[in-house]
């Protein structure tokens, strides 16, 4: 959940308003995270110009998570303290997102809306980006708003409690030269409410249990720099660097370089390399007594890094309309004893 509320298409690249082509996209993504935590995620999306102008996108999402033990966070897969009455157990996230994308001139106008639903979490977010092109469109600005309605129920909650955060975002993509493109980006985000799961107990110096308890209120700021440079071998290389802050004192880095490169004129291959720190918040501590005013046993709130490895490659199936065939695996590991490996198998079916 760290950069959740950072808007992912934020820091992808975009080359002016025009619209991409219409197509299906259907991966599968396959989790297989230490300790104790699997998920099957199947997506389901679809892109159709409605008219010459207007875009119709839509995105559907399953996640099946299976936990064996107790006390694993089904968001991030990390360790944490669930209570000696927690079990491992099963639960279905359901996600649906819808975005109509309008030109007028230089300008594109999308809102949007995500639909987010699970055994103990609810979440809703409507959304809203505008752009504009400058310069004979070797310039785009882009700001966008969302506000998530999120309720909580976690196992450990009597009843359940809401959380609103909204979040803006902005960012300048400029070509530099035809090979070179560079995107800057800034978000910030304020959320008030319950912020925790209700899934998680903390264990005491006495090793009595007390319910987890958090701060009421979370603003975040992060801001982001990518460039893209295309390579004389038929390929492009891709840096980026994203600095994060909040008002719990959680600071991260996290850079990354990307390679493709076509090995032959259907055959693309990605090679990626992410690195990722962060310092813990004011409030973590290694035990409690029980006095404090904020307690926690959320590993995701301690200072740790990881590494990410990953390959991903595609295949055109070429023919009067051309087919992309994908597979990709990600070797992920935290410095806090957690460990996954990633699977994605995937088409995509222009219309």
């Amino acid at each position: 959940m760290m950069i959740l509320f950072a808007l992912i298409s934020l820091l992808c690249f975009s080359q002016g308003l025009a619209f991409a082509e219409d197509y299906i996209h259907a991966p599968i993504h396959y989790y297989d995270i230490e300790p104790g935590l699997t998920i099957e995620k199947p997506v389901f999306s679809i892109s159709q110009d409605v008219t010459l102008t207007t875009n119709l996108s839509m995105r559907f999402t399953v996640d099946r998570v299976q936990t064996e033990v107790s006390g694993v966070d089904a968001i991030s897969g990390a360790s944490q303290y669930g209570g000696a009455s927690a079990q491992g157990s099963a639960d279905t996230r359901k996600e649906a997102a819808v975005s109509v994308a309008h030109v007028i001139g230089d300008w594109k106008i999308e809102p949007g809306y995500l639909l987010s639903v699970e055994r103990d979490y609810k979440s809703q977010t409507p959304s809203i980006s505008v752009s504009r092109d400058f310069f004979q469109r070797n310039t785009t600005l882009t700001m966008g708003y969302s506000h998530q309605f999120d309720e909580i129920m976690g196992a450990y909650m009597p009843v359940s409690e809401d959380k609103d955060v909204n979040n803006y975002a902005v960012s300048l993509t400029q070509v530099l030269t035809p090979w070179t493109i560079a995107q800057m980006g800034y978000t910030l985000s304020d959320g008030s409410g319950y912020m925790g799961t209700g899934n998680r107990k903390v264990l005491l110096d006495d090793s009595s249990e007390i319910n987890e308890f958090l701060p009421e209120e979370r603003g975040r700021e992060a801001v982001g720099f990518r460039i893209a440079q295309w390579l004389p071998t038929n390929g492009s290389l891709q840096l980026s660097y994203r600095y994060y802050t909040d008002n719990w004192e959680i600071a991260s880095n996290t850079w990354q370089v990307q390679i493709n490169q076509y090995v032959t004129a259907d055959l693309l291959v990605r090679g990626e390399y992410r690195y990722y720190d962060q310092s813990e918040a004011y409030f973590v501590k290694d035990s409690y007594t029980g006095v404090e005013k904020y307690l926690t046993s959320a590993s995701t709130l301690r200072a740790f890094n990881a590494d990410l490895y990953g390959v991903k490659c595609i295949y055109t199936i070429k023919g009067s309309r051309d087919w992309d065939l994908e597979a990709k695996y990600e070797r992920y590991t935290q410095s806090n004893d957690l460990e996954a490996n990633i699977f994605m198998l995937g088409i995509r079916v222009p219309l």
